[in-house]
């Protein structure tokens, strides 16, 4: 299967101890909404996901109407893996306003619960809101070939490449799903992307290229994918 995008903490370290020093003087200054919702965005980028729960909880017991507020909240419930929880606050947050992120963040926590006809509703709201949400053009891909909708995959991950052809996750999903529909030549030349823009399995991929450059004879590695 292909990974989706989801969230995760923040891990440098310098930046880390920014953020600590910054908590630890902000903690007395903390006394209405703005300040304890300010104080859970510091808390959810440190990773220290039970401070920014109460936090946001803080926050909108002030002023129940923080559509920030309740957004975060879910972020943090979905970081903590608690997706019902966390679908709850981000619906809280579309009752005052459609946000493609909240929709996004639904979309993701019902393609954890493996409820992919739901997550792939979410996803496509999400980007008929905002149509320059790559995120949610990359999850559908996921959600498609999962399914086994390899083509409608192909088709969400081309839309994904076309508005950021730099997005290495983007082109080596669109690898795997195109390597599954024995579309060798796009597989390589979609793998020979992620590699030039910096995927992480960098190692892996060159790996599974040499493999396929046994299959294909005209791909020159220089070409953008072009389908």
């Amino acid at each position: 299967d292909i990974p989706i995008h989801h969230y995760g903490a923040v891990r440098d370290r310098e930046f880390k101890k920014k953020k600590e020093k910054y908590l630890e003087l902000g903690k007395i200054k903390l006394g209405n909404a703005k300040s304890f919702y300010e104080f859970g965005l510091q808390n959810k980028e440190l990773g220290r996901l039970d401070e920014a729960e109460k936090a946001f909880i803080e926050a909108i017991k002030m002023d129940d109407k923080s559509i920030g507020a309740y957004y975060n909240l879910g972020v943090v419930y979905e970081m903590q893996k608690k997706y019902d929880e966390a679908i709850a606050q981000y619906k809280k947050a579309l009752s005052f306003e459609k946000h493609s992120d909240a929709l996004f963040g639904i979309g993701v926590c019902f393609f954890k619960k493996d409820n992919l006809k739901e997550a792939a509703g979410y996803f496509e709201e999400a980007a008929k809101i905002n149509p320059f949400n790559v995120k949610a053009y990359i999850n559908l891909g996921a959600v498609y070939e999962k399914e086994g909708s390899y083509k409608k995959a192909i088709n969400a991950l081309r839309n994904a490449v076309e508005l950021n052809p730099k997005n290495a996750k983007a082109y080596f999903n669109l690898a795997i799903v195109c390597e599954k529909e024995k579309d060798f030549r796009n597989a390589v030349i979609a793998y020979s992307k992620a590699v030039e823009f910096g995927h992480e399995k960098k190692e892996e991929i060159i790996k599974e290229i040499n493999e396929l450059k046994n299959l294909v004879t005209d791909v020159d590695y220089s070409y953008s994918v072009g389908m």
